[in-house]
């Protein structure tokens, strides 16, 4: 029994209490919703697999949109777990194709690039007709170290690599913002034109020179990452903006 409950807590999210829980409920159906049960999560085992084109998971072949014609190849929006294209399209706000790493570069857990889905991407930027990829990991110390080795990858193909933005949440109250969020929130449009002038001057000539983009209404969104640091770091300190 104790074995039984500890496969339970493999879960994430689900500690001793939970496990024990869960197994008694189990153990209390019939046998036939049990054996419906176990099959289940075989035939999910079995049969969900990774769509050859952005590695969500998909029932086989093509993912749904990858498969639409409705979305818009020319953009790439990069995530770190496939339960982000849910988050993102729930959002309704965005119309391109995604490309999904399955992680994110981590040393501490023996993560390397190799162990992500990366080459693909850069083999999806390398057929051409990609105009922009969007960087949406975390924004924590693996999402960005993630984000500034693609963007380095890419920079030979000549795309536009962009990163959503940081700030305050909507509804959000100042009081209660950390001094990391408000530095980063003050770090937009016009606080980042301050403190560092020709990057922004950089971020708006491009971002005014793709098609249909309003110089302002994208940089709100997303922050350029052309000029991302190589990866690995070089061990120096950064120096403040």
């Amino acid at each position: 029994m104790k074995n039984w409950w500890s496969s339970f807590a493999r879960l994430p999210g689900i500690g001793g209490k939970s496990a024990q829980r869960l197994a008694f409920y189990v153990l209390g159906l019939p046998e036939e919703e049990a054996r419906e049960f176990a099959e289940a999560i075989l035939d999910a085992k079995r049969s969900v697999t990774c769509c050859p084109e952005c590695q969500n998971f998909t029932a086989g072949g093509l993912c749904p949109i990858c498969a639409s014609p409705k979305r818009d190849p020319s953009t790439i929006c990069v995530v770190a777990d496939p339960r982000d294209v849910a988050a993102i399209e729930r959002s309704r706000e965005y119309n391109g194709r995604y490309h999904v790493l399955h992680g994110v570069i981590s040393p501490m857990n023996h993560v390397g690039p190799d162990d992500l889905s990366i080459k693909s991407l850069v083999e999806r930027v390398a057929k051409g007709g990609v105009e922009e990829v969007i960087m949406a990991t975390n924004p924590d110390t693996e999402g960005e170290a993630t984000a500034m080795y693609i963007a380095r990858l890419l920079k030979p193909f000549g795309v536009r690599v962009t990163r959503l933005a940081y700030g305050i949440p909507v509804g959000g109250h100042l009081e209660f913002a950390d001094d990391a969020t408000l530095m980063r929130a003050l770090g937009g449009p016009a606080g980042h034109l301050r403190r560092n002038r020709e990057t922004k001057i950089t971020v708006r000539q491009q971002t005014a020179s793709g098609p249909n983009r309003g110089p302002d209404a994208v940089y709100l969104l997303r922050k350029d990452l052309r000029q991302a640091a190589p990866w690995p770091p070089t061990g120096r300190r950064a120096q403040p903006p």
